[in-house]
Formats: C-alpha cells, sequence, structure tokens
C-alpha cells in the first residue's frame, strides 16, 4: 500500500532477508526509504547464520536490523530500541 507511506510512517518489516531476487528487493528498499521517517527490520533467523547470507548484510546497509526470533528479543526491540 504504497499510499500509505509518507514522512510519519515507520515501516516494521519482519523477514529473514532471504530472496531470490535481492537486486530487486533492494531497490524497492530504497525506493520505500525516501518515502517513510524509519525502516526497521526484524529479522528472525539467528544472528550466527547472519553472515552466511549476503542478502542480510545487503539489508542491514540499508536499514536497521534487530535480531528478532523469539518473544523475548520482540520485547526487547520493542522495549528499549524503538
Amino acid at each position: 500500500h504504497p499510499e500509505r507511506l509518507n514522512t510519519k510512517t515507520t515501516l516494521i518489516v519482519v523477514s529473514d532477508t532471504k530472496t531470490i531476487a535481492l537486486e530487486s528487493a533492494l531497490k524497492q528498499l530504497k525506493k520505500i526509504k525516501e518515502n517513510v521517517k524509519r525502516v526497521i527490520w526484524l529479522n528472525p533467523l539467528p544472528t550466527e547464520r547472519w553472515p552466511e547470507y549476503r542478502s542480510v548484510e545487503r539489508v542491514a546497509g540499508q536499514v536497521e536490523m534487530w535480531p528478532c526470533s523469539t518473544i523475548a528479543q520482540l520485547e526487547e526491540v520493542l522495549v528499549g530500541r524503538l
């Protein structure tokens, strides 16, 4: 819903970043970032596995990325980081 995105919007994405179309996804992410206040990426993939995927590094280079695979991690992000 691009019409709902504006400079007051904080977009929260929950994804492990694995995609078969990384370049296209990065292009869309860049476009979205131009129209929103903030993008926060919650990655359910365990952090020890992040180095296995170049997509994690590429996406994390564009947005705030936080580990979020447990309720405790979600609480930590919501209470302490947002």
